[in-house]
């Protein structure tokens, strides 16, 4: 991916919610507050969690609307400060190589909305907010249901975890809206890598692993 700046739109996730917008505001000819309800639609569940990557299109989107002075919807600015508080934790601001002025942009914005610094709420059904099941159990159970399924929902569907959401999101960031053949090949690559990735932490053989990643040459082939 790009190399990530401290602003609100220097980065890969905000360089997409910039995409759509534009696609949805004047191709589509959505009002604002249209365009910011496709957006809450396609995070779905996420926005409750705390991943970085739809912290950033939040943070992307409160951005976009400051700098056009469109007037910000209730819910978006509470999922905006609910996504600052979440990228202004140690943990995450530790992620930046410079998170003085990660947090230094983060308070600028919480500031411009009226917003507080405080600590992030964890979801009432998880123990931690790092995790979508009560155990590996039901976890296991669950997602082989979800296998069954022929179509996948990963923007409306409330049976898809939000960390798949999240991954979906980045295997098609900065490529879902390009030629069809860089489309193509991006998803090979990516594959390939995820495949890599899960054969390496499977502590799979090489042979099963280049299987794998040979599947992943061959998409979207069946």
């Amino acid at each position: 991916m790009g190399a990530w700046g401290y602003s609100a739109l220097d980065n890969d996730p905000a360089y997409d919610v910039q995409y759509r917008w534009d696609e949805w505001t004047v191709k589509s000819s959505y009002t604002a507050n249209e365009a910011t309800e496709q957006f809450i639609k396609y995070w779905g569940d996420s926005i409750k969690y705390g991943d970085s990557i739809t912290n950033m299109e939040i943070i992307a989107l409160l951005a976009i609307h400051l700098n056009s002075n469109l007037p910000i919807a209730k819910k978006l600015k509470k999922i905006s400060i609910d996504a600052l508080n979440r990228e202004l934790v140690e943990e995450a601001l530790n992620e930046w190589e410079s998170p003085g002025k990660r947090k230094e942009a983060l308070l600028s914005l919480l500031e411009s909305i009226g917003g507080q610094v405080k600590a992030p709420k964890k979801p009432k059904i998880f123990k931690d907010p790092s995790l979508c099941y009560s155990n590996t159990a039901s976890a296991l159970s669950d997602l082989k249901k979800l296998s069954k399924k022929k179509q996948i929902d990963f923007y409306g569907g409330s049976e898809v975890p939000p960390f798949l959401k999240t991954l979906n999101r980045l295997v098609n960031s900065q490529v879902w809206e390009k030629d069809y053949s860089i489309y193509e090949q991006a998803h090979r690559e990516r594959l390939m890598m995820l495949s890599w990735y899960l054969g390496k932490q499977l502590k799979m053989s090489e042979e099963e692993l280049n299987k794998l990643m040979e599947k992943g040459a061959k998409w979207p082939s069946p």
